[in-house]
């Protein structure tokens, strides 16, 4: 048959170079009997149950040995503190194994509350915006929805630079979070609207008709002299440098065109930096 195993048993003399009187000693004592009553209530165990198992040894080296029980640890390192005969040094290491088992449970806690915490905050934007879904639905602002959605695409197809297109952006998140039947929605949408009906990125030829410019302006605007006259300032300059250089609104043809193949270049290296 199975050969079975064998042992021999040596009972050890627990011994202690502390007087079990000395306030050092029952201050560890029952520091080490309160951090382990800590961590079997946040492992879930009943209060009674933990109270019967904590009062029922009084003996402060076997205290330690039944902490190192229910502690876990590497199975060495239990062999090592119950090996101690020292009851004071050996308590000492049940209350080290002691802290570092409750730092570990903070740790834990920490990080499993940052999750839900994170979980929670996407679970409430995902349901307030189901709700909103269903409120729009009832209200019947499906189309005006639809017409955020057109004003996006519209944009998409201006080409605008990162600075204007986040602007653009910003104002169209405006109006998806506004009711349409708020005044704040349509002076945003007609907003949008304008910038999308905006000549981006095309140039025209400049013709420039002082007196023309000046009968349009007294037409349109009703006093505000002081306005006018620096708008045709503006124009007389305008029309003195396309005189003297008749070439200048070529080259600043040229420099927007530079400008923009720049950006590209820029754009695809740092594409090609990326990819790399």
């Amino acid at each position: 048959g199975e050969e079975m195993l064998q042992a021999v048993l040596l009972e050890m003399d627990r011994q202690s170079s502390t007087n079990v009187d000395d306030p050092a000693f029952q201050a560890l004592n029952q520091e080490l009997r309160d951090r382990a009553a800590e961590l079997g209530t946040r492992r879930g165990v009943p209060a009674e149950a933990l109270n019967q198992l904590i009062q029922g040894v009084d003996e402060p080296g076997a205290f330690a040995d039944l902490v190192s029980f229910y502690l876990e640890l590497p199975t060495e390192d239990k062999q090592e503190l119950l090996e101690t005969l020292d009851d004071e040094e050996r308590m000492r290491s049940a209350l080290v194994a002691v802290e570092r088992e409750l730092a570990r449970l903070d740790a834990q806690e920490e990080i499993q509350a940052r999750v839900q915490e994170e979980l929670g905050e996407r679970q409430r934007e995902m349901l307030l915006r189901e709700q909103l879904k269903q409120i729009q639905r009832e209200l019947g602002d499906e189309d005006e929805r639809d017409d955020v959605e057109d004003l996006r695409e519209r944009v998409k197809e201006l080409k605008l630079r990162d600075e204007q297109a986040t602007e653009v952006e910003r104002e169209l998140k405006r109006l998806e979070r506004t009711s349409p039947q708020s005044a704040e929605y349509q002076v945003i949408r007609t907003f949008l609207e304008w910038v999308t009906e905006l000549p981006w990125n095309v140039r025209s030829e400049d013709k420039i008709d002082l007196s023309l410019s000046s009968e349009i302006l007294d037409d349109d605007h009703y006093g505000l002299e002081d306005v006018k006259d620096r708008v045709l300032e503006f124009l007389a300059v305008r029309k003195l440098q396309l005189e003297r250089f008749p070439d200048s609104e070529t080259q600043e043809e040229g420099d927007d065109k530079d400008e923009g193949a720049k950006n590209k270049d820029n754009d695809e290296g740092e594409g090609g930096a990326h990819t790399a």
